[in-house]
């Protein structure tokens, strides 16, 4: 019989370390509690939410419905689907997403190394298509294994039925609000590519021959000197995505602001930073609250110890306005708000 925790703190489990408790809560550790739980019909009117490393999601004070942790491990290679050109890694989508790209650098298996030491678990990278320094999973995405939890209908989709775009997968439609991912299978070239033209990454191969493991590292020291540590200074990461305008928008905002960096996004679009765009307008190390944007990174926002929602919300709508007003450019927040 499934027990419900009642009540339970979610303060612990989200990388903002908001205060936060759910109405009920249930850790899947393997695919039997899964099983066991898709079939009780009696939670099936109730909300479901599932939590993985709790890095990309603001949490309300009082969660409705039934939040589930996932802690399903799986971490191999299957060597029957190893060909000539390509692993095929299948992995559990409760693994810590950075213990994943260690696992495969130390088996010589290259392509993830750019996404290095972005916090979360495997199952958040598909649905968030997580990038950065030139990289996006959708790349070395095969097949995304799960289930819906309200039919117990069970589904793989691959690559393209995703629709994985900038941050963005078919997971994040409404849909998919009940579909626990349990498998990611990864496709990765035995022949790589090595990227490493972003911004700083290229910067630190000026004078040496970069590798698999060098980018990696190079990639964990950017992000440590850039991003604040968790367990001081609690966050999500970057709290906005960057902005894609049209080519012809962009033009325009360079005559204006010809200090505005960009990078390519498709033959019609170019992405901006909304990092630079917070710090035009002055919200650096500005706090409301007990939240703040990190000094060091104007995308990131803190909580500075007892950090409410509603400081979040107001700070982050305050920034809104102020870009839209200045650049005619609405940002968006990348964290899901629960």
């Amino acid at each position: 019989m499934i027990e419900l925790k009642k009540n339970h703190s979610l303060t612990s489990l989200n990388t903002f370390k908001l205060t936060s408790h759910c109405e009920f809560f249930f850790e899947i550790n393997n695919l039997a509690d899964l099983r066991q739980f898709v079939c009780k019909s009696e939670f099936r009117h109730l909300k479901k939410r599932i939590l993985g490393g709790g890095s990309n999601i603001i949490l309300s004070e009082n969660i409705k419905g039934i939040v589930l942790k996932n802690n399903l491990k799986k971490l191999f290679v299957d060597s029957l689907n190893e060909t000539n050109d390509d692993y095929f890694l299948n992995i559990g989508s409760g693994e810590n997403w950075n213990d994943f790209i260690s696992w495969t650098l130390n088996h010589k298996i290259y392509g993830l190394e750019n996404l290095s030491l972005i916090p979360g678990t495997v199952g958040a990278a598909p649905i968030q298509n997580i990038g950065a320094y030139g990289s996006e999973v959708k790349n070395f995405i095969d097949q995304v294994k799960g289930v819906h939890l309200n039919s117990g209908i069970e589904k793989t989709l691959n690559n393209h039925e995703c629709q994985f775009s900038y941050r963005y997968s078919v997971f994040k439609d409404a849909s998919y609000d009940d579909f626990f991912i349990t498998d990611v299978i990864f496709k990765i070239p035995k022949k790589n590519h090595l990227e490493f033209s972003y911004g700083e990454l290229k910067d630190s191969f000026q004078s040496v021959t970069p590798t698999p493991e060098l980018i990696s590292e190079k990639v964990k020291e950017i992000r440590t000197k850039k991003l604040p540590n968790l367990e001081k200074l609690p966050n999500v990461g970057s709290f906005f995505k960057n902005p894609l305008i049209k080519t012809s928008e962009w033009k325009k905002l360079k005559s204006l602001y010809p200090q505005l960096v960009s990078y390519p996004a498709g033959t019609e679009q170019v992405k901006l930073s909304a990092g630079q765009l917070i710090e035009l307008c002055g919200f650096k190390g500005s706090s409301l609250g007990s939240v703040s944007i990190y000094e060091k990174q104007a995308l990131i926002m803190v909580n500075l110890g007892q950090a409410q929602l509603k400081d979040v919300q107001n700070l982050a709508q305050k920034m809104i306005s102020a870009i839209e007003i200045k650049f005619q450019i609405r940002l968006e927040i990348e964290p899901v708000l629960w």
